[in-house]
C-alpha cells in the first residue's frame, strides 16, 4: 500500500513537472535553434565583411599601383623636361657668356681707341700749344717794341714842347704826332692779335673743361642701346639728356602708351653698351 502511495505521488509529481519540463526543453531547443541561426548569421556577416574588406583592399592596392605608375610617368616627364630645360639653359648661358665676352671686348677696344685718340689729341694739342706759346712770345716782343717806340715818340714830343730857345718847324711836330699815332695803332693791333692767339690757345682746354663738367655723366658717343623689360631695343641719343631727371623723362615719353610702360616707371630697364 505504501508502494502505491509512492507511485501515485511519483505520477502526480511527473504529471505536474512534465509540462514544465516540456516547456523548458522547448525553450532550450528554441534557444539552441536561435543560437545556431545567430551563429550562422554572424559567421555569414563576418565572412561577408571579410570578403568586402579584401575586395576593398584589393581596390585600394590597385588604385595605389595606378597612382604610383602615374606618378612615375609624371616624374619621367618632369625629368625629361628638366633635362631639356637644363640643356637649353646651359646653351643660353654659353650664348650669354659669348655675348658678354664680345661686349666686354667691344667696350675694352672702344676704351683703348678712345684713350689712344685722347693721347693723340693731347700730343697734337701740346705741339700746337708750343707753337702758340712761341707766337705769343713774339707778339709780346712786338708789343714791347711798339710800347718802346711810343715812349720814345712821346719823349721827343715832350722835348720839342720844352725847348723854348730852339725854333722848330711845324713839320717836326706833325712828324712826331704821326709817329705817336702809328705806335698807338701798332700797339692796339698787337693787343688784338695777342687776344686772338690766347683764345685759340685756350679753346681746346675750355672745350675739355666743358666736356668733363657737362658731359661727364655719359661716355662720349652719338647713341647708346636701350633695352626694356619686354626685350625691345632702341637707340637713344646722348645729346638730349645729361642728368637722371631728363633721362627718365625722355624714357617715359619714349615708351608712353606702349606695352611694358609700367616696367619703365618701376625702373625695369637696362642700359647697354654705347655704339
Amino acid at each position: 500500500m505504501l508502494e502505491d502511495i509512492h507511485n501515485r505521488m511519483a505520477q502526480s509529481i511527473d504529471a505536474s513537472i512534465k509540462p514544465v519540463t516540456t516547456q523548458i526543453e522547448t525553450g532550450f531547443k528554441a534557444i539552441s535553434d536561435v543560437q545556431s541561426v545567430s551563429t550562422d548569421l554572424t559567421l555569414q556577416k563576418v565572412q561577408d565583411f571579410r570578403r568586402d574588406t579584401i575586395a576593398h583592399m584589393d581596390y585600394i592596392a590597385t588604385e595605389e599601383r595606378e597612382a604610383v605608375l602615374r606618378l612615375e610617368d609624371g616624374m619621367n616627364i618632369i625629368q625629361r623636361s628638366q633635362n631639356a630645360y637644363t640643356k637649353d639653359l646651359y646653351a643660353k648661358l654659353d650664348e650669354v657668356s659669348i655675348v658678354q665676352s664680345s661686349s666686354t671686348d667691344f667696350v675694352v677696344k672702344n676704351i683703348q681707341q678712345t684713350g689712344q685718340n685722347t693721347a693723340d689729341a693731347i700730343r697734337l694739342q701740346t705741339l700746337e700749344g708750343r707753337m702758340q706759346t712761341s707766337s705769343l712770345h713774339r707778339k709780346v716782343d712786338q708789343l714791347n717794341t711798339s710800347m718802346g717806340a711810343l715812349r720814345d715818340s712821346w719823349q721827343d714830343l715832350t722835348g720839342v714842347q720844352a725847348d723854348d730857345g730852339v725854333s722848330k718847324s711845324n713839320s717836326d711836330l706833325v712828324h712826331a704826332m704821326r709817329n705817336i699815332m702809328e705806335s698807338i695803332w701798332s700797339l692796339l693791333s698787337g693787343i688784338q692779335l695777342l687776344i686772338r692767339d690766347l683764345v685759340i690757345l685756350l679753346a681746346p682746354y675750355i672745350a675739355t673743361f666743358y666736356r668733363n663738367t657737362i658731359q661727364g655723366l655719359l661716355l662720349y658717343a652719338n647713341h647708346f642701346m636701350f633695352e626694356d623689360a619686354l626685350i625691345r631695343i632702341k637707340q637713344l641719343p646722348y645729346a638730349q639728356f645729361q642728368h637722371w631727371d631728363i633721362f627718365f623723362r625722355f624714357l617715359t615719353n619714349s615708351f608712353k602708351d606702349s606695352p611694358g610702360y609700367d616696367y619703365v616707371l618701376e625702373g625695369g630697364f637696362l642700359v647697354m653698351n654705347p655704339l
